[in-house]
């Protein structure tokens, strides 16, 4: 019936009241460390309004609390569509970085360096996690070199390498070198 325009406003006064249930409900199973029900509860606000980036940001949350972080990064994302802010940037950058995308992470946290906002504990993880994937088992061997007040020819050589890949593409002449026997950068040098 177009002459009831109290309905309208009744059904959004409806939708509105079950919204809030269903978030303090959400809320609720948080605290009681129920995360499963309490994701399923931000789920069924995010159907009744699908736009809102509050949702998002709170099923998000609770999804890297879990450490499923492919899923929360699909909620950072569908809240960047709304709403648009660096803190949601560097929880991006953390999924990424989780996700050991540290390539994708390092971009977004660029883009924040030069709007000027840096999370510098975030930028060492990234690092580390840069690092970590350079030196593999040989990490340890990384963090001495980098401790070190000056290196030999084999840290040398292992940087340059580990760095610069495409070095090792480059044509090679084999010439004998007899101190280099026992090292453990003898295939970089």
């Amino acid at each position: 019936d177009p002459t009831r325009t109290d309905l309208e406003a009744k059904q959004q006064k409806s939708l509105l009241l079950g919204t809030e249930n269903l978030l303090r409900s959400a809320a609720k199973a948080e605290q009681e460390n129920r995360l499963a029900d309490a994701e399923e509860l931000y789920r069924q606000a995010i159907a009744d309004a699908p736009d809102e980036p509050a949702f998002h940001a709170r099923l998000a949350r609770l999804l890297a609390q879990q450490q499923k972080w492919d899923e929360a990064l699909a909620q950072y994302r569908l809240q960047m569509k709304s709403a648009i802010s660096s803190e949601i940037e560097k929880n991006i950058a953390e999924a990424l970085m989780n996700l050991g995308r540290t390539e994708e992470a390092r971009e977004v946290l660029d883009r924040l360096r030069t709007q000027g906002t840096v999370d510098e504990g975030l930028e060492a993880k990234v690092d580390e996690l840069e690092d970590l994937g350079r030196w593999g088992t040989d990490i340890e061997v990384f963090n001495q070199i980098k401790a070190a007040s000056s290196i030999t020819r084999e840290q040398l050589a292992a940087i340059l390498v580990r760095y610069f890949p495409q070095i090792a593409e480059f044509q090679q002449t084999p010439e004998v070198i007899t101190d280099i026997r026992d090292s453990w950068a003898r295939p970089e040098i």
